[in-house]
């Protein structure tokens, strides 16, 4: 009993052992890699650390720059600023002295002339105030004169400004007057182009047939001469005056209906009658009118409850 027990004791001590040195040794493995991980991110700590560096030390090489260009924009500056004025001072200095020399000059000159001139001067300015007032009179004279020729000149001026103005006043109602005749003219010419102008229809029934609302209708065109909308008066028949002037109308209705009554219209209004025959066979009707149409007027035939053939009308 002894033995097996101090078998199983060293087993366990065994197995204990093998767990403690398989934990140790993965508990290892972490913090080597652990260790490798501190010190990859420690390389690159130092890297940015480095770059930071750098750009800190190109930042502040900038602002060294920076400041000495600034100084010796400065320093230039206050050099330019020293030479102006120091250029301008020279300057005023010259010409204060310039002047001040001339000034002294003209100052002699002029004690000169007015001591070694005096008396010329006086005999000449009296001479002068002789011819002054000898000019004076004579000026006056002449103002005299000329002022006269003013009012005369003036007074002439407005004579003809008044005969000027007459005439520009006949001449705008001579031109007001042509420009109402021109008008006058083309509305002349207008019309007598509109009555030259040609306009023409020649148009047949489509088919025999009694026309619902009496308008009879050409639908047929076999000659259109100025007229624009001849759709128009294709559909319904009716003839719309696009220029005015004397027309001519005729008609031609072929018809077995007897003894029934048609017109020709104008605006609505009879212009022109006509019937049809009272025997029992077909019969060509006609009728014709000649009227002064105005522009928009209309011109149509109204045959109601007549059957109209399409051969002849």
């Amino acid at each position: 009993m002894r033995t097996v027990s101090s078998s199983i004791g060293s087993e366990s001590e065994s197995l204990l052992t093998c767990s403690k040195f398989h934990f140790e040794e993965k508990v290892l493995e972490k913090l080597v890699r652990l260790e490798h991980k501190v010190e990859i991110y420690e390389e690159t700590i130092k890297k940015w650390e480095n770059l930071c560096v750098s750009k800190l030390e190109k930042l502040d090489e900038v602002q060294k720059q920076s400041e000495t260009f600034f100084k010796s924009m400065q320093v230039a500056q206050v050099q330019e600023e020293i030479r102006l004025n120091k250029s301008y001072n020279e300057i005023i200095d010259g010409f204060k002295s310039q002047i001040k020399n001339e000034t002294e000059f003209y100052e002699d000159q002029m004690n000169n002339l007015f001591e070694t001139g005096s008396s010329k001067i006086q005999t000449k300015f009296q001479s002068f105030e002789e011819q002054t007032k000898l000019l004076t009179n004579n000026q006056n004279e002449m103002n005299r004169n000329v002022l006269n020729n003013v009012r005369i000149n003036i007074t002439n001026s407005f004579q003809n400004m008044e005969s000027n103005q007459n005439a520009l006043s006949d001449i705008k109602t001579f031109a007001s007057k042509l420009a109402e005749e021109g008008v006058k003219i083309k509305t002349l010419e207008r019309q007598v182009a509109d009555s030259n102008r040609k306009v023409a229809v020649t148009a047949c029934v489509s088919s025999a047939q009694t026309f619902s609302g009496g308008v009879v209708k050409f639908p047929t065109v076999y000659l259109n001469l100025g007229i624009k909308d001849i759709a128009t008066f294709k559909t319904s028949g009716k003839f719309v005056c696009e220029f005015p002037g004397l027309y001519y109308i005729s008609s031609h209705l072929r018809t077995t209906t007897r003894n029934y009554s048609f017109s020709v219209k104008k605006n609505g209004v009879n212009i022109a009658y006509s019937a049809t025959d009272d025997e029992n066979h077909y019969s060509t009707n006609p009728i014709s009118a000649v009227v002064e149409l105005q522009l928009k007027d209309t011109l149509y035939v109204v045959a109601p409850s007549i059957n109209i053939d399409s051969t002849y009308s």
